[in-house]
C-alpha cells in the first residue's frame, strides 16, 4: 500500500468520525459503560488476588521468644528452626522491628518519645511445609518450647477461616468473569456491527461511487475498520478511568477498613490495563469488519 493511498484512507476515516461526531461519543460512551462492568469485574479480582497472596504469607506459629535474648541468639535460632525438614519458612521480628510496625500502624514517632521497644517481645513465625501433618506439627510444637531461649508458642488463626471464605469468593468471581467478559464482548460486537451498518446506509451512495470508480474492498473497509479500532480503544480508557475513579473515591472514604485488614485495594497492574485496551481495540476492529464485509458481500 502506497502512501498517498495510506493518506487517503485516513483523511476519509478523520473526515467520517467528524461528519458523524455526535454519534461517535454516543457509541463511545455505550462502550465504556459495557466495559466498566467488565473492568469493574477485573479489579475486584485482582485485588482478591493480592489479599490472598498477602494472607497466604501468615505462618502457622507464631513463637515469642524471652526478654533478654540477644541479637546474635535470635539469629542462630531462626537459623536452626530453618533447617527443619518440616520448616517451609521461618520470618524474624525483633523488638526493634515490632516497635517500627506499631509506629507505622500508629503513624506516632515512639523513640522522639523515649518508649523503650524492650517492652515488646520478640516473635519468630514458622511457616509449616505444605506435606506437614497435625501430628507432625504438635511434635513441632513441643519440640519448640523444650528450647530455653522460647518463651511461648501460639497457632496463628487469624485471619484462616476468612482465608477459606476468600479462596471460595475467588473461585466463584473467576467463574462470572468469564460468564461477564463473554455478555460484554457479544454486546461491544453487537453496538459495533449496528453502527457500521447504520454508517454504511448513510454512505451507501459514497460506496457505490467508490466501486464505480475501482476503490478496493479494502480501501472501502480500511476507515471503518480504522474508526472501530479508535473507538473501542476509546471506550476501554473511558472504562478504566471510570472504575479506578470510583476506586480512588471508596479508598479515601475507607481508611479504616484498610487500616484493619492491613491492605489497600490498588487498581489493576499495567499489564493487565494494556491487555484489556488492546483486546478492546481488537474486539472493535473484528466486528468492524464483519459487519462491513456482509453489508457489502449483500450489496455484490
Amino acid at each position: 500500500m502506497s502512501f498517498g493511498v495510506l493518506r487517503s484512507i485516513l483523511r476519509q476515516t478523520l473526515l467520517g468520525m467528524a461528519r458523524r461526531f455526535t454519534t461517535q461519543w454516543v457509541v463511545i460512551a455505550c462502550v465504556a459503560a459495557m466495559q466498566s462492568i467488565f473492568a469493574a469485574t477485573l479489579l475486584l479480582t485482582f485485588n482478591l488476588d493480592l489479599l490472598s497472596d498477602q494472607w497466604e504469607r501468615g505462618g502457622d506459629l507464631l513463637v515469642f521468644i524471652k526478654p533478654g535474648t540477644t541479637q546474635t541468639e535470635y539469629e542462630q535460632l531462626s537459623a536452626m528452626i530453618q533447617t527443619w525438614e518440616e520448616v517451609e519458612n521461618s520470618s524474624l521480628k525483633t523488638p526493634r522491628d515490632a516497635l517500627k510496625e506499631l509506629q507505622k500502624s500508629l503513624d506516632t514517632d515512639f523513640l522522639e518519645t523515649g518508649f523503650d521497644d524492650s517492652v515488646l517481645p520478640a516473635t519468630l513465625e514458622i511457616e509449616f511445609s505444605a506435606s506437614t501433618t497435625d501430628e507432625e506439627q504438635l511434635e513441632i510444637r513441643a519440640k519448640l518450647l523444650q528450647i530455653s531461649e522460647i518463651d511461648e508458642v501460639e497457632a496463628v488463626t487469624e485471619g484462616r477461616g476468612l482465608l477459606a471464605r476468600l479462596y471460595e469468593l475467588r473461585e466463584l468471581i473467576a467463574v462470572w468473569r468469564w460468564i461477564i467478559g463473554a455478555w460484554v464482548g457479544l454486546s461491544v460486537m453487537f453496538v459495533f456491527s449496528q453502527f457500521v451498518k447504520l454508517n454504511l446506509h448513510q454512505r451507501r451512495r459514497e460506496v457505490e461511487v467508490l466501486s464505480s470508480v475501482g476503490a478496493t474492498k479494502t480501501f472501502i473497509l480500511a476507515p471503518l475498520l480504522i474508526e472501530g479500532a479508535l473507538q473501542a480503544m476509546l471506550g476501554s480508557l473511558s472504562a478504566l478511568w471510570i472504575v479506578e475513579s470510583v476506586l480512588s473515591n471508596q479508598r479515601v472514604g475507607s481508611e479504616m477498613i484498610s487500616d484493619l485488614l492491613l491492605f489497600t485495594p490498588s487498581p489493576l497492574s499495567l499489564r493487565l490495563s494494556v491487555t484489556f485496551i488492546l483486546f478492546s481495540t481488537l474486539l472493535g476492529t473484528i466486528a468492524s469488519w464483519r459487519a462491513a464485509s456482509l453489508f457489502l458481500k449483500g450489496r455484490e
